[in-house]
């Protein structure tokens, strides 16, 4: 385990991979409003997830983060099945003190997960037949990736959602409470199919350009501003249906999470 005894003016970079519905939203808020924390300027910036990687270097990617704390957070649910974000990961894995899979239980999460694409109004099906989006539901091969690439296996970690604030407390001496809260940020469908896919895409873009980040954050995140945009989901009656053939692969990245934890934990 990772403590921070004694080290208290070293920068820690923590780097959560995701996947999609594991509490990575509540990561970012946590790491926002914790006064021993350093967050990204905007929630899922996915700067790793271009073509080129945005950083020149270790000290680059540090100056990427706000706060006066130790520990940088980085949180990107994308990281975990982008090919980009892969690769500049297995590239740089020196950068970060920590590569932290959190694992939230996967029907649970795939229920979210096809939730979210069905409020969207994707076919579902298609979904599936996308490797991106496939990764993101089906998590084993890239799991297995992560945790057997021998540089990332030194500095992989599996957290439980449930253990967040275990974890923080017991390897890092940080308190979550009461910073820690369970943020949702699903949006529904459309409600203006053109404002939404064509003018708002756009005007974040421009935010962005010119440092209004929190903006962007606030139009992304606000409760409010989700509901007049967009329709809250609805669940699909295909979801069951999906979720029971992938049985044997949810029980499969349980014992797999499990055994690495029982492991780690020695």
């Amino acid at each position: 385990m990772i403590f921070l005894n004694g080290l208290s003016k070293k920068i820690m970079n923590l780097l959560f991979v995701g996947p999609q519905r594991s509490f990575t939203t509540s990561i970012w808020y946590l790491a926002k409003d914790h006064p021993g924390l350093n967050y990204s300027i905007e929630k899922e910036h996915n700067s790793f997830c271009k073509k080129k990687n945005p950083f020149s270097s270790k000290t680059d990617y540090e100056n990427f983060f706000i706060g006066s704390g130790n520990i940088n957070i980085d949180v990107c649910p994308q990281y975990f099945a982008n090919e980009f974000a892969f690769k500049y990961i297995l590239e740089n894995f020196s950068w970060f003190d920590l590569i932290i899979y959190l694992y939230r239980d996967p029907r649970a999460r795939a229920i979210s997960y096809l939730n979210l694409q069905h409020a969207y109004g994707r076919d579902l099906d298609s979904v599936l037949k996308n490797k991106e989006m496939y990764n993101s539901f089906v998590c084993n091969a890239r799991l297995k990736e992560f945790m057997m690439h021998p540089d990332i296996a030194k500095r992989f970690q599996i957290w439980k959602v449930e253990n967040i604030q275990e974890n923080f407390s017991k390897q890092f001496e940080i308190q979550t409470e009461p910073y820690f809260s369970n943020y949702n940020s699903s949006f529904g469908s459309p409600r203006f199919n053109k404002f939404n896919l064509h003018v708002m895409p756009r005007a974040l873009n421009l935010l962005r350009k010119i440092g209004l980040n929190n903006i962007v954050n606030f139009m992304k995140e606000n409760v409010l501003t989700r509901k007049i945009l967009f329709k809250q989901p609805k669940t699909s009656k295909d979801i069951n249906f999906i979720i029971n053939k992938f049985k044997e692969e949810f029980d499969e990245e349980t014992n797999i999470v499990n055994r690495f934890i029982e492991e780690q934990d020695v």
